[in-house]
């Protein structure tokens, strides 16, 4: 049997609120770095709302915190609501919210003299104003339950107030049962002091989230849900509810679609985004955001439907109506990048508002319908706050939250190279550490980021929920390559869905591809390769691991080991059968195929992997069965859960095997760079959902990933950085 070396095991919680975790203090503790406190002062904006009138801004963000002390550690998001008044004026004043109150989902009474939002009761999570010149909470509505949601109807008169019922108590949980929410729609309305009484209530039944919107007539509200049903992807359902007749009425059902619906400023119409189009195929990805989609109309007439025309990319998000009602606006991804687009009503006119690179946080359309109120990033700039007129983009800054904490040397390029099937140009980013270079290359690693509709523009230099820090890795002395990989936003539905049973083949070719197009740039060192993914960029990396010897190290965080066994432990299979084409039964030899655990006799190369325990999309299950082959085909391991008071184990310490692991083909005719020692790591950070979000733990995840990096490269660098 293996020696296995075990570290302590340490218990962790995302928190929006404070908790401590008690914890002897390490005699060497990294929070003493200054390098690493500078990940902390990067704020994230939450929420950003103009009022009504557009004089003043709601702004909830968040500020990542760890202290380390004699007591323990503390550790916690620290949410913080305010209000900036008058913010044009040189008189303007903010009032900051108290940490306290536990305020939750504050937002504008349509009055714009007024501020609700959730908060503790008596008993319950109830209802609360407060005027926006100072913080002077009154308490209007609680429930004999807690509040989950609420909308304010448009002359702000009435509010829909979501309710979850309580669940049964049960001894056991039986696999596939409904997991719908069952819930009440209590609609209440002001009297004449004031107070709000109950006008009616409706019982729901819906997957996940529910989005309502208020028709202008104050008397009927839309609901659009997923419902639960037998079927591999749940039936979409947008409702029109009468408030008087309590007559409720099916605009649309059974689509691919996003639920989020908007009326139209005279009320006569809704949009929502949908794959059901004319002229729209069936496509081999027939999941929402992978096939190509279009914001249509619905009347709320006579249901008559109409479609507008599409966005480049094809897979939109919803903002609002102009003020006319004669356009809508929506995000859409265009490359690496987030735009804002105007879609009218007639004919097939698409205009894109936005200019430049950026990535949106938030995005809404004031009440009024003529300004846009959004937060953005880029790689080199952290979030903040914008407002634009709708007529023309004019961006004014209206928040001040964090300072660029990025070396001033660095510099960033594009590279661009064909598709090995000559399908697809492809681009990525390569961000190198400095602009001069006088005679080392750049040791060079490349970031695999998760399956998302999101783009790659998140600012280099905050903290993340994931255990990699760009900024550390960059002052380092390391460049990053992003490679962009077919499956991937931004470049239209071909490219989305050319993923199609092609998962871990053509994606895997593409990232390839990209990191021979960098080392024809000559600034990166091509025998000083790493290769890092995290979520689906996880699984490619695990693929990579049985394909090539061509990196010194892999960096295996959440990843898919086994195809089949995913399956049957995610909460999400629908994702892998969409793209694998049905269920595995259907093509077994398919999945075996495209399952990194099914080339175990090709794995050699050093491999850290990195879990959050339990998971939930991804079941830490995924990278014990990497773990095992590895540990027991000779190559050395340990298995880690991580405690700030232990001291990492080194390399050097950890007992390497005499066996000879078997070498492989390489993907390519160059030389194998995977050199002694090698060695397999694991480590587990317990916390829920498939992230580290906890800001101690994912500071303690970056500096395991960065403990491993420094075994495998000794980084002579001439980087020019800033102390």
């Amino acid at each position: 049997m293996k020696n296995i070396k075990i570290k302590a095991v340490l218990v962790s919680w995302f928190i929006l609120g404070g908790m401590e975790i008690h914890a002897e203090p390490s005699a060497n503790s990294f929070y003493q770095d200054e390098s690493y406190k500078e990940l902390l002062n990067t704020k994230d904006i939450i929420a950003l709302e103009l009022s009504p009138d557009n004089h003043h801004v709601l702004l909830t963000y968040a500020t990542p915190q760890v202290y380390d002390s004699k007591e323990g550690i503390l550790s916690q998001w620290q949410l913080v609501t305010l209000v900036k008044n008058d913010y044009k004026s040189a008189k303007s004043h903010t009032v900051t919210f108290p940490e306290d109150k536990g305020i939750d989902l504050a937002t504008w009474i349509p009055n714009s003299q007024n501020i609700s939002y959730l908060g503790q009761g008596d008993k319950y999570v109830s209802l609360w104003v407060t005027p926006h010149q100072e913080f002077k909470p009154k308490k209007i509505i609680e429930l004999n339950h807690d509040i989950k949601n609420y909308w304010w109807s448009p002359d702000g008169k009435k509010l829909a107030i979501l309710v979850h019922d309580p669940l049964p108590s049960r001894d056991l949980t039986v696999y596939g049962e409904d997991e719908s929410v069952a819930a009440t729609l209590y609609i209440m309305e002001a009297n004449e002091k004031g107070d709000f009484i109950e006008k009616g209530s409706f019982p729901l039944k819906f997957e996940e989230k529910l989005y309502l919107s208020w028709v202008p007539s104050n008397e009927k509200v839309v609901l659009g849900y997923k419902a639960q049903t037998d079927a591999i992807f749940p039936v979409s359902q947008i409702i029109l509810l009468d408030l008087k007749t309590k007559e409720q009425k099916a605009l649309v059902q059974g689509e691919q679609m996003n639920v989020n619906v908007v009326p139209s400023p005279d009320g006569k119409w809704l949009a929502y985004v949908t794959t059901s189009f004319p002229g729209n195929a069936q496509n081999p990805i027939p999941l929402y955001q992978m096939d190509a989609s279009r914001v249509c109309l619905i009347s709320l007439q006579d249901n008559q439907k109409r479609c507008l025309a599409p966005t480049p990319n094809e897979n939109s998000e919803l903002v609002g109506w102009k003020h006319d009602g004669k356009s809508i606006f929506v995000v859409d991804q265009e490359g690496i990048s987030d735009q804002i687009y105007e879609l009218g009503l007639e004919g097939e006119k698409t205009t894109k508002l936005t200019q430049g690179e950026q990535s949106f946080q938030t995005v809404q359309l004031n009440s009024a319908g003529d300004a846009i109120v959004y937060s953005s990033q880029n790689l080199q700039m952290p979030v903040e706050g914008y407002v634009t007129p709708v007529d023309r983009f004019l961006p004014e800054k209206i928040t001040s939250l964090s300072k660029p904490n990025l070396p001033s040397h660095l510099s960033i390029e594009k590279v661009k190279w064909k598709s090995k099937d000559k399908k697809f140009d492809l681009e990525g980013l390569v961000i190198y550490p400095s602009s001069t270079q006088e005679k080392t290359l750049f040791p060079l690693m490349i970031l695999l980021k998760n399956y998302s509709s999101q783009s790659t523009l998140d600012y280099l230099g905050k903290l993340g929920s994931i255990p990699l820090s760009p900024l550390r890795l960059l002052k380092k002395g390391y460049a990053l390559f992003i490679p962009t990989r077919r499956g991937e936003n931004g470049y239209g539905v071909q490219f989305r869905q050319a993923l199609y049973k092609e998962l871990g083949k053509g994606d895997f070719e593409d990232i390839m591809g990209g990191i021979e197009a960098v080392i024809e740039e000559k600034k990166v060192d091509p025998t000083n390769l790493a290769l890092w993914g995290w979520g689906y960029g996880g699984y490619l990396s695990a693929w990579t691991l049985t394909q090539t010897a061509r990196f010194k190290t892999i960096i295996v965080g959440q990843g898919i080991a086994n195809l089949i066994s995913q399956v049957g432990t995610t909460t999400k299979p629908e994702f892998l059968e969409a793209v694998m084409g049905g269920p595995f039964w259907k093509d077994f030899k398919l999945w075996d195929e495209r399952s990194p655990i099914s080339y175990v006799k090709n794995m050699n190369t050093p491999t850290f992997l990195q879990y959050v325990d339990p998971g939930e999309v991804i079941h830490k299950s995924q990278g014990e069965e990497l773990y095992f082959p590895l540990s027991t085909r000779g190559i050395a391991t340990t298995i880690s859960t991580v405690t700030p008071a232990e001291k990492p184990l080194k390399l050097s310490e950890i007992l390497i095997s005499e066996e000879e692991p078997e070498r492989i083909p390489m993907f390519d005719s160059k030389a194998s760079f995977a050199s002694s020692p090698r060695a397999t790591e694991i480590c587990r950070y317990l916390e829920d959902g498939d992230n580290v979000n906890d800001p101690h733990l994912v500071l303690l995840s970056i500096q395991d990933l960065e403990t491993w990096l420094e075994e495998y490269f000794k980084i002579d660098s001439n980087v020019k950085t800033e102390k």
